[in-house]
């Protein structure tokens, strides 16, 4: 009988541990201060990322240096099982544009480097640049855990915005290379309960092209916005 009460309460344990979600800092950083800073739920196999962004100053005593944002106001979910992402981004104006898209393959570099990133246990994979990649910074460096088995992390958009997956693992740091000052990092929050990520997809309409553009001019978005006007009709 005392045998079967512990194989239940073992049973009931490793399910708790299994419908536990974990929540994430993620620190954008330009030669080591925070520019911004965003927060990222990984559950299972779905990951869900907001920002709120600003173009900031950083005063360096012998030079001040302007940092423009891309996105200023972006939330994003990512379903590994579909391979599907759906995007909500708020612009500056407050236009909101949404677009659904599937997840692009990249031809990762996989290396046997490994290291603690951040508490994590972690390996090293380089993504060159390429016109897919288009970065402002040349390669970029990543550092992925196999512990949270989950193909994804943090936006980059250094240069045009990408939705990286295609690792076999959650990216906990990524840089670009060579010796670039940017870095982004996921900081291990809190643990939270297993619960149904969902993202709302409000506002108009858009390609991939329109979203990943710093500036979308009125032009570029008058069809989209005629299209969502016809159907409200």
């Amino acid at each position: 009988m005392r045998c079967l009460f512990l194989l239940f309460a073992f049973a009931i344990t490793l399910t708790n541990l299994q419908a536990q979600c974990r929540e994430f800092r993620v620190l954008k950083k330009y030669r080591g201060k925070v520019l911004t800073e965003a927060k990222m739920i990984v559950c299972n196999n779905e990951f869900y990322y907001e920002s709120v962004q600003k173009d900031a100053e950083i005063d360096y005593g012998t030079e001040t240096i302007t940092l423009y944002t891309h996105f200023e106001n972006i939330r994003c979910h990512f379903n590994a099982r579909t391979q599907e992402f759906k995007v909500v981004r708020v612009l500056k104006d407050g236009t909101k544009l949404h677009a659904s898209f599937k997840a692009e393959k990249y031809d990762w570099v996989l290396t046997q480097e490994e290291a603690i990133r951040n508490g994590y246990r972690c390996f090293k994979a380089v993504l060159k640049n390429t016109s897919t990649l288009q970065t402002s910074f040349g390669d970029l460096i990543v550092w992925y855990t196999p512990d949270i088995p989950l193909s994804g992390g943090p936006i980059n958009d250094y240069g045009k915005p990408t939705f990286l997956t295609g690792l076999p693992g959650l990216i906990v740091e990524m840089t670009s290379n060579p010796g670039t000052a940017f870095t982004t990092e996921l900081i291990d929050e809190k643990t939270i309960p297993e619960r149904p990520l969902r993202l709302t997809l409000d506002g108009i309409l858009v390609p991939l092209a329109i979203i990943e553009k710093r500036t979308p001019t009125k032009k570029e978005l008058k069809p989209y916005l005629e299209a969502a006007r016809k159907d409200e009709n």
